[in-house]
């Protein structure tokens, strides 16, 4: 429902793509791509002068990932290295990832729009995953 309204509220195309068979993850990695999800396509509207998000929520084997892209202008490389003081929506999304023992990597460059990609483990062991076949 989130990505529907943003669509309807703003000029951005998003479009959404599932892989991998969904697992059963821990409420805090639910709510952590969510926010994560919230943040990068709000950066977008506000930030990049793109027209499109692409979202892909791939359940891997051994780790959940995230990947947002977006067509607009980047980021410049020096943002991404300095001390993030003045962005705080990215140290929010570094925080969240290291929380759940996770990964953020974030790869822009002038002109070339913005991608980013979160990577959370699995909490549970292998053999306690519950696959939830559809």
């Amino acid at each position: 429902w989130y990505l529907s309204d943003v669509k309807n509220l703003t000029n951005m195309d998003i479009a959404f793509n599932l892989e991998g068979n969904e697992v059963d993850v821990d409420d805090e990695i639910k709510i952590a791509f969510y926010r994560v999800v919230q943040e990068a396509i709000t950066n977008a509207i506000k930030h990049s002068g793109g027209t499109f998000i692409f979202i892909v929520l791939c359940y891997a084997e051994k780790s959940i990932d995230l990947w947002v892209e977006d067509d607009g202008v980047g980021l410049q490389t020096q943002i991404l290295n300095q001390n993030h003081e003045k962005h705080w929506g990215l140290v929010g999304m570094q925080e969240r990832a290291t929380l759940l023992q996770g990964e953020l990597t974030i790869e822009s460059q002038n002109g070339d729009g913005l991608k980013l990609r979160i990577s959370i483990p699995y909490q549970l062991a292998p053999d306690e995953i519950e696959i939830i076949e559809e």
